[in-house]
């Protein structure tokens, strides 16, 4: 048996996978998250989540106004970027009630990539590092489907609890509202990858290969999880997987699939929580044996474990 597990090292990222035969169902559940899911992590601070002396504009800006280099300390912040496919800049705008409308008239043209960044004002007035980003991603080679994400810094999970926990609330809710087949937690060093694909070889690595295949098949397994039905079904149902003893938390999510949560807290997802969540799930799991990529300092080391006793490749 290896362990594959390190205290944390950077920030994590949760990336939900929806799918969808239409597309404004896809364009609709991105525009929620990205508003109403922030107003579900943060929902006293989402009406003050602007930048004084920022102005909205309909085309955006090429880059972040002046204003956010400085504020008064402890006040929050926030701003959105859009990414087209067509187009190599990034625009720009405070999060402002307008913004909001933006982010749904460029989704309809068919962005790419959508991101929010909330964050507070330091001691001295600096914006310093988000505290979370909330994103919306579309890929072209897979078109029924969309990825949205939710970032927490290293320094946030270090020092706000209060906003990890609240970060899982709005997962959880979003998960719960809309059309979510699959999702993961993972280190934020993966590049839209699971943890395990990130550790697997040639093809069975590859997330645009492996998405489609979420009614049967789990792409990786991590500290909260939303697991589908057919997998759910596959490995004995929600009763089963609550009798594994692998998880704190196992909720039937109303369309069969389940949540599924492994400790209270992410520092307790510990080397002997990610060996029971393995086994409760491996059957379930892409194939391939996980083979740690080149180390790279300040790189964390994945949340994984192999026994090849009990499953040999």
């Amino acid at each position: 048996m290896f362990a594959l597990n390190s205290g944390v090292e950077q920030g994590v990222v949760a990336e939900m996978t929806i799918f969808s035969l239409e597309r404004a169902i896809l364009i609709e559940s991105a525009v929620k998250w990205l508003t109403e899911g922030v107003r579900q992590a943060l929902p006293d601070e989402f009406d003050i989540l602007h930048i004084d002396g920022s102005e909205y504009g309909s085309r955006g800006m090429s880059a972040l106004p002046r204003a956010a280099a400085s504020g008064e300390p402890g006040r929050w912040w926030g701003f959105v970027s859009v990414s087209s496919r067509d187009a190599f800049d990034v625009l720009y705008n405070p999060y402002t009630g307008a913004a909001r409308e933006w982010i749904r008239e460029h989704l309809e043209s068919g962005a790419g990539f959508i991101e929010v960044c909330v964050g507070v004002f330091g001691d001295q007035g600096d914006p310093g590092a988000p505290l979370v980003n909330f994103n919306a991603r579309f890929d072209e080679e897979l078109p029924n489907y969309s990825r949205f994400g939710a970032l927490l810094g290293e320094e946030t999970l270090r020092g706000r609890g209060d906003i990890e926990e609240r970060l899982v609330r709005a997962i959880k809710w979003m998960a719960s509202s809309s059309p979510v087949k699959f999702l993961h937690l993972s280190h934020s060093n993966q590049g839209g990858r699971t943890e395990l694909e990130r550790c697997l070889s040639g093809i069975q690595g590859n997330p645009l290969v492996n998405i489609p295949k979420w009614p049967q098949v789990l792409r990786g397994y991590s500290w909260i999880m939303v697991i589908p039905s057919g997998v759910v079904d596959n490995l004995g149902g929600a009763d089963a997987l609550q009798r594994t003893g692998a998880f704190c938390e196992i909720e039937d999510m109303g369309n069969g699939s389940v949540w599924a949560r492994a400790s209270d807290r992410y520092r307790e997802y510990t080397p002997d929580r990610v060996q029971a969540v393995w086994l409760a799930l491996r059957s379930a799991l892409i194939p391939g044996q996980p083979r740690l990529p080149m180390a790279v300092p300040g790189d964390p080391t994945p949340h994984l474990v192999y026994i090849p006793e009990i499953d040999p490749e």
